[in-house]
């Protein structure tokens, strides 16, 4: 029997972590875009932000800080409109992925993700980015929809605007892609790397964790191959002898 669910405006109980995640959010990015208009220079951005020039300076906590922070000058129409999708993202996804797995694990994905992304991100300005200021908080959005992926049913649908039934795999993979194809229409390899990392540490773990296969059916034989190796061997049942 396939699932069917509707979502609502938001989740009936917010976990204490999203509230605290989505507020830290809110508060960097709209300081940062206030502070590039009153101030000479964008501090919050500059010691926030993930860059080369950063980390040679030791700011090694920009691995973390640069997913916190929406990047943009002002305050604009466009900068309002994308931090209110990610942080309904993570809010509504996010304490989802909660209910279906545990604050551990929903923690471990959104800050391994977070820093692997990260070296990637680092990886791809030594390259052919080397004065590249990196915020975004699309980072842990990316990780936290496979991750909701992942977790549901593979049959579960959705209903878009009351009438449209769609399963949760392809609402996933349209955005993910989607986005990904714009990173690359822009060549913006930062962006595009970042991102792309955050999705596949999503993907590994609660593949390798739960020892539980993606929705994609041609993956199957390579996820199962992966997760034998992970799998604990059985003890073998000795019989007492009187």
């Amino acid at each position: 029997m396939p699932h069917h669910r509707a979502y609502k405006i938001g989740p009936v109980k917010t976990p204490f972590i999203i509230k605290v995640l989505i507020l830290i959010m809110i508060i960097a990015s709209f300081a940062s875009a206030i502070s590039s208009i009153y101030l000479k220079y964008d501090y919050i951005s500059y010691f926030l932000s993930l860059s080369l020039i950063g980390i040679k300076k030791f700011f090694l906590w920009q691995l973390l800080t640069y997913a916190f922070l929406q990047p943009g000058y002002g305050i604009s129409i466009g900068f309002i409109a994308h931090l209110l999708f990610n942080m309904y993202i993570l809010w509504v996804i996010g304490s989802d992925v909660i209910a279906k797995s545990s604050k551990k694990d929903f923690l471990n994905v959104f800050f391994s993700s977070i820093i692997i992304s990260g070296l990637i991100s680092l990886l791809t300005m030594y390259i052919g980015y080397p004065f590249y200021m990196h915020a975004t908080t699309s980072v842990s959005v990316y990780a936290i929809l496979i991750a909701w992926m992942m977790l549901s049913p593979q049959n579960t649908n959705i209903f878009l605007l009351q009438t449209t039934k769609i399963k949760i795999k392809w609402i996933v993979l349209s955005i993910v892609g989607f986005n990904l194809l714009i990173n690359l229409s822009d060549n913006d390899f930062v962006k595009f790397f970042t991102y792309l990392s955050a999705s596949l540490v999503s993907y590994f773990y609660f593949m390798i964790v739960y020892l539980k296969n993606g929705p994609f059916k041609k993956f199957h034989a390579f996820e199962r191959k992966l997760m034998s190796k992970f799998k604990k061997p059985k003890m073998k049942k000795t019989k007492r002898k009187n």
